[in-house]
């Protein structure tokens, strides 16, 4: 049964089609079909940084983008601009229009792509719309794409910048994943039991 309402695949397999994860996981959902028995399989594992990545793909777009600004949220050392990267995120989330989207495009270039401040404002630009500079002809970017970055963001999140909180982050990250999957709205405060 797949208790995850946000979720519109029947199957784990059926979200690893969307990106190509190892035989390993391939083989672990082949022998646990069910989402919920995939991701408990997963996180006893502490395959954290491929249940990132599954999530990333499993969630709905503006679900899986929500979800790393919460992240990245549940942290307060980033610079100013990295904050207003973050930020870039949420508006696109509550408001996800063309705007929006290429004002994180800005954000995203602002900051760069080392850290994962510029992850999230990248998966926001390349959620839909051209990716060419504007006057030029419109290039939409691959399906899933901005799920790559969602996942990067989250896992740099977790990682950077020297490791040490790395599995407690991993745990955390996965609980507002879970908590958004079920249909709540990941806020860290509010799933911090």
């Amino acid at each position: 049964m797949n208790n995850y309402i946000k979720i519109p695949y029947a199957s784990a397999i059926d979200v690893l089609a969307l990106f190509d994860p190892s035989e390993e996981i391939i083989e672990l959902a082949e022998a646990h079909h069910g989402i919920d028995d995939f991701v408990e399989q997963m996180r006893e594992r502490q395959w954290n940084i491929e249940l990132t990545m599954f999530f990333a793909h499993a969630l709905p777009l503006r679900e899986a983008i929500w979800w790393g600004y919460q992240c990245l949220s549940s942290r307060d050392d980033w610079d100013h601009d990295e904050h207003h990267a973050i930020l870039s995120a949420k508006l696109w989330v509550e408001n996800p229009d063309e705007h929006h989207r290429r004002h994180a495009e800005l954000m995203m270039k602002n900051v760069g792509l080392d850290a994962a401040p510029g992850w999230i404002a990248q998966a926001v630009f390349w959620s839909g719309g051209s990716i060419t500079p504007k006057g030029e002809p419109s290039t939409e970017p691959p399906l899933y794409l901005y799920a790559k970055a969602v996942a990067g963001a989250v896992n740099l999140c977790a990682i950077l910048p020297d490791g040490e909180h790395k599995e407690d982050r991993f745990a955390y990250y996965c609980k507002m994943a879970l908590n958004i999957a079920r249909g709540g709205n990941g806020i860290a405060e509010a799933i911090k039991a």
